[in-house]
């Protein structure tokens, strides 16, 4: 069957959806490994948590960025 454009972009959005669960678990995953391997502080552990953290962050934001741009493609066709 023919898939719309606006059905191509819901499918797009639940598809960031699922991308970003899947790096928040892996980031938890990391972060509960990092503090099984070493409970005390550690530089090492903490930036590597931080490294997660904000990869976590940017793949928010680019999800939001897709989903502004999936919107404003939808509401918006006189532009591109």
């Amino acid at each position: 069957s023919r898939v719309t454009p606006a059905q191509n972009g819901c499918q797009t959005g639940s598809r960031d959806r699922r991308i970003s669960a899947s790096q928040r678990a892996s980031n938890s995953a990391v972060e509960s490994l990092a503090d099984l391997v070493n409970p005390e502080y550690h530089p090492l552990v903490a930036r590597a948590k931080d490294y997660g953290a904000a990869a976590v962050l940017v793949l928010s934001i680019a999800a939001v960025l897709i989903a502004a741009l999936l919107l404003w493609r939808r509401f918006h066709t006189t532009g591109f």
